[in-house]
């Protein structure tokens, strides 16, 4: 079962590495799936993270079971992003950010 646990920790240092590096160079939307799987695969690698070797599950070749470990760090990555995302968008609205910013800057309604 640890396992598992290392895979979402694993994911979630690679969305904070993606999360870094987007403030520095700006990212598109549409290559945030890739950069995640990609360096997923990049830590599978230089971890040598062999997640079905772990469930004692059989894979032809031990290169392939770690690319697929890597694709699952980066899918949990992504998974990661958008539940951080979810509860962002929850705070947000529950703390009425517009209001805030209209209050503490002195805007007025127009019309």
């Amino acid at each position: 079962m640890y396992g598992l646990g290392i895979v979402a920790l694993l994911g979630l240092a690679a969305l904070a590495t993606v999360m870094i590096a987007e403030r520095f160079v700006a990212l598109a939307q549409e290559f945030w799936a890739a950069l995640l799987v990609g360096l997923g695969i990049a830590v599978a690698w230089m971890a040598d993270l062999d997640l079905f070797g772990v469930w004692h599950l059989a894979v032809r070749n031990h290169g392939i079971a770690v690319t697929l470990t890597g694709f699952a760090i980066g899918g949990v990555g992504y998974f990661w992003r958008e539940i951080l995302r979810f509860f962002i968008g929850f705070s947000r609205k529950t703390t009425d950010e517009a209001a805030v910013i209209e209050k503490s800057q002195g805007l007025r309604r127009v019309g």
